[in-house]
C-alpha cells in the first residue's frame, strides 16, 4: 500500500511539473495569449483531482459500512460459540464430539472474518490518508496558481508601461521641419529611461 501511495504522489507531481512547465515556457516567449488556455488546463487537472478525492471518501464510507456489519456478524459468531460452550458440557458424550466440531468450524469462520476486518481498517486507514494527500496538494496547486497569476498581472503593466513609452519616443523622434513643437512632443534628456517616460505620460 505504501509503494501504492508513493507511485500515485510521484505521478501527480510530474503531472503538475509538467503543467507549470508549460505555463512558465509559454511566458519565457511572450506567448501570453495561451497562458489562459495553459490555466484552463491546470484548472481541469484540478477538478479531476477533487473528483478523485470525491471517489476516496466515498470508498472510505463504504468501508466504515462494511467495518459495522463485519463486527456485527464477528459479534454474533462469538455468542454462538459461547452457546455451543455451554451446550458442550449439559449434552451426552456422543453429542459432544459433534458439537465440538461445529465449534471448530465456526471459529475458523470466526478467525478468517477477523483476518478481513484486519484488511479492511488497513484499507481505510491508507484511503483516508491518500484523501488527505490529494487535499493537501490541491492547495499547494491553487496557492501556485494565484503566485502565477501575480506575476502575470506585474507582466502585463510592465508591457504597458514600455508600450507607452515607446509611443513618446516615437512621436518625439517624428518632428517635421516646418513644424513646431506642440504641447504633446516630449524630447529625450540625458538620464530618461522608457519607465521614467512612461510614467510620465501613463
Amino acid at each position: 500500500m505504501s509503494k501504492y501511495r508513493s507511485f500515485k504522489k510521484l505521478f501527480f507531481l510530474l503531472i503538475t511539473s509538467s503543467l507549470w512547465g508549460a505555463v512558465a515556457q509559454a511566458a519565457s516567449r511572450g506567448n501570453y495569449a495561451t497562458l489562459p488556455e495553459t490555466i484552463q488546463k491546470i484548472n481541469t487537472n484540478i477538478g479531476e483531482l477533487r473528483q478523485r478525492s470525491h471517489n476516496l471518501e466515498v470508498e472510505v464510507h463504504q468501508v466504515e459500512e462494511r467495518f459495522g456489519s463485519m463486527e456485527v456478524i464477528v459479534d454474533g459468531l462469538r455468542k454462538q460459540v459461547t452457546e455451543l460452550s455451554r451446550n458442550i458440557r449439559d449434552q451426552s458424550e456422543a453429542s459432544k464430539v459433534s458439537l465440538e466440531s461445529r465449534m471448530g468450524n465456526l471459529e475458523l469462520m470466526a478467525r478468517r472474518v477477523h483476518s478481513d476486518l484486519q484488511l479492511v481498517k488497513t484499507r481505510y486507514n491508507d484511503s483516508s490518508t491518500s484523501s488527505s494527500q490529494y487535499k493537501q496538494d490541491i492547495q499547494e496547486i491553487k496557492q501556485q496558481m494565484n503566485a502565477q497569476e501575480k506575476l502575470f498581472e506585474q507582466q502585463e503593466r510592465n508591457i504597458e508601461n514600455l508600450q507607452i513609452a515607446l509611443k513618446v519616443l516615437t512621436e518625439a523622434l517624428q518632428v517635421g521641419d516646418d513644424k513646431e513643437n506642440s504641447p504633446n512632443e516630449y524630447r529625450v534628456k540625458p538620464g530618461d529611461s522608457l519607465d521614467k517616460i512612461a510614467q510620465t505620460y501613463g
